[in-house]
This record gives structure tokens, C-alpha cells and sequence, in this order.
């Protein structure tokens, strides 16, 4: 096999360039890293794989997919790790989700707004899917679903989750309600009510900013309000950790 040791390269060029937000969003293709997550994907979505000189010496390659073999000092410029594993996968973006698509009368899907933390999303996606939700809902302004540390957060989940990405709540939500959807904003306003107050058969729950919460605009299209009680104390929970026990509970509220 031959190995590519030009950092110059036609083909390293673009597959660094995907390392930069720009390139990434024109792209139909985006990388993953980790033996982990790359186990994890579903079959058709690698385009091909980038292998390091080192990973080609201790592990078996991929019959079926194409590989690309570059020298270390390469890989390193391709990866987003510090300490790259040595194997890389180009997928293809994940597919278009329309809303109408989704629509039921027993829908639950999470709505996350604002959202910087790539660790914090890729949590949500990855809670989302343990705890059956039927698709994410990513606002505008939030952190790519296609950040490295958003992936690596989902654990493989970002390929069986339907996602939307940029949507404008104030298009979208007001359409769920049109069709008899349920919409409960996480808060600890007043009104708030816990979990087990409320029906989650068919549901949107929305989570905020992880310090500025839920905005004003979007609190007011919600039609409740629910809260975390914490008899322990404390001013409040970690994003990912609250939005992954509403998800919980509604999980268990559904069956």
C-alpha cells in the first residue's frame, strides 16, 4: 500500500480543510475519530478510511471500504486529537430530516436552543436515543452537531437519532402544536411542574443555554413548564445531566 507523506497533498489539503467550520459546512462529508465511535457506525455512511503508518503495522484494514494510507507525522495534521488512534473515518453527512416526516400522536423529541457545549449536546443525543426519543431538534446558534467533541459525546448515537439541525423554533414549534403536540419547557419558573404532573404521550421538551436557559421568546410558545425537584440542595444541574433525566422520566411516563 502505498503511503501518502506530502502534508502538501491534494487529498490531506481537503481532508484538513473539514477541520475548519467553513469547509465542513460545504462538505458533504465529515470526519470521525475514535476506534469506538468508528465500530459504531452504521453500515453505508464511510465513504473511506485515513490510516496512519503505525496503525497499518498492528491492524487488519477493511476489505470492502477504501483506505487511505498516510505517514504519522500526516495523520496528525488530519486529526483533531492530541493523541490520535490512527484511524479516521469520512462519512457522509447525515440524511435530511423534514418535520411533517416526523409528526405522530406519539411523538417525543427534544429541542435544544442555544446550546455552546459540544460535550452537553453530544450527551442529549446520546440520552435522547437510550431513552427512545423519536428525533432531536437543534436550534439555531448552537454548536454543530459535526463538532468532534459533540461526536465523540454521542457514542455512535448521532447515526440512529433523526436530527434537525438550524431550525427556528418560532417556525417550528408553533407547526407542533398545530398538530397536537405537547410543549413543555424546562424551567424553574412558577408555573413549573414536576415530571410525573405532566403527559409526556406526546411531547417537545426544550432545554436552554447552559447559563442563560430557555429565551424569553421561545418560553412564551410553551404551553407548560417543568422542573427538577433536587431535595439535596443545589442551584441547579449540568445541561446534558437535567435534560438526560426529563428524557428519563419521560421515557417511564410513556410506558
Amino acid at each position: 500500500m502505498d503511503i501518502i507523506t506530502s502534508r502538501t497533498n491534494s487529498t490531506v489539503k481537503a481532508l484538513v480543510s473539514l477541520k475548519q467550520k467553513k469547509f465542513l459546512d460545504e462538505s458533504s462529508f465529515f470526519l470521525v475519530e475514535g476506534e469506538k465511535i468508528i465500530n459504531e457506525i452504521p453500515e453505508g455512511f464511510v465513504e473511506k478510511y485515513v490510516v496512519s503508518e503505525s496503525y497499518i503495522k498492528n491492524n487488519a484494514l477493511e476489505e470492502n471500504i477504501e483506505t487511505i494510507a498516510v505517514a504519522d507525522n500526516v495523520f496528525e495534521q488530519i486529526s483533531n486529537n492530541r493523541t490520535p488512534q490512527g484511524r479516521i473515518a469520512l462519512c457522509k453527512k447525515l440524511p435530511t430530516v423534514r418535520l411533517k416526516d416526523l409528526l405522530s400522536d406519539k411523538l417525543l423529541v427534544i429541542m435544544c436552543e442555544n446550546i455552546n457545549n459540544p460535550g452537553n449536546l453530544g450527551t442529549i443525543i446520546r440520552s435522547a436515543y437510550s431513552f427512545a426519543a423519536d428525533a432531536l431538534i437543534i436550534g439555531r446558534n448552537s454548536v454543530s452537531v459535526y463538532n468532534p467533541k459533540t461526536l465523540q459525546s454521542t457514542g455512535g448515537a448521532v447515526f440512529r437519532l433523526p436530527l434537525i439541525e438550524d431550525a427556528d423554533f418560532s417556525a417550528v414549534i408553533p407547526e407542533l402544536k398545530e398538530n397536537g403536540v405537547n410543549i413543555v419547557a424546562a424551567t424553574v419558573g412558577e408555573n413549573a411542574k414536576t415530571p410525573r404532573e405532566l403527559d409526556f404521550t406526546c411531547a417537545a421538551i426544550i432545554v436552554g443555554n447552559e447559563s442563560g436557559g430557555i429565551t424569553k421568546e421561545t418560553l412564551a410558545l410553551a404551553q407548560e413548564f417543568v422542573k427538577i425537584p433536587m431535595p439535596g440542595g443545589g442551584e441547579s444541574l449540568n445541561l446534558s445531566v437535567a435534560a438526560s433525566i426529563l428524557l428519563y422520566e419521560s421515557a417511564v411516563n410513556r410506558k
